[in-house]
């Protein structure tokens, strides 16, 4: 836990909106949110570092979706998947009024460089997979560095916004890089 701390401490020192960990502050919130836990808590060790880690959150376990509506493009990929599925195990896209499962990715820092970032979100996807989830979630900024690894499996891309208003007259700061939680999502 220590140099899961660390890591993270670490790597997102300079966002905004990040207060950092001690061991006990970490465990406390993995302990907290229904659905993640320890077990859910994975890392890569290389020359006796963890050099990534990362969490699994099974975000359905506190809120259930459901499908309104399904964009023409996912209908389209919801069917070839099915056509797929024939001949080899494919992930399942929901049908309109169908439940979902959706799983965050939490607590994700990287400094082993692309492969080894790679290789965590393989066997992110892999977990996700074997759990019959619809969707595994990376809240991420745009410049953050496993942004590129991440665009290599071709991900739907969601933005969102961030406006900052003070609450007395003063002009406002140039906002730096947040730091984004998918529990604040």
């Amino acid at each position: 836990m220590p140099q899961i701390v660390d890591l993270l401490n670490n790597y997102y020192a300079n966002h905004d909106f990040y207060t950092g960990y001690d061991a006990e502050s970490l465990l406390a919130r993995i302990e907290r949110l229904q659905g993640y836990g320890l077990v859910g808590i994975y890392g890569i060790e290389e020359g006796g570092k963890i050099s990534a880690c990362g969490g699994l959150w099974d975000y359905s376990k506190i809120f259930r979706v459901t499908a309104v509506g399904v964009s023409r493009k996912l209908a389209v990929l919801r069917y070839l998947l099915r056509l797929i599925a024939m001949f080899k195990e494919t992930a399942k896209l929901p049908s309109m009024g169908e439940p979902f499962r959706l799983m965050y990715v939490t607590d994700l820092a990287c400094v082993g460089g692309p492969e080894t970032a790679r290789m965590l979100i393989d066997y992110f996807l892999g977990i996700a997979h074997a759990q019959n989830s619809n969707f595994l979630c990376f809240a991420l900024h745009p410049t953050d560095p496993l942004v590129p690894v991440i665009r290599k499996y071709k991900p739907i891309e969601m933005k969102y916004e961030l406006h900052e208003r003070w609450l007395k007259d003063k002009s406002p700061r140039k906002l730096g890089i947040p730091y984004i939680d998918p529990v604040d999502l």
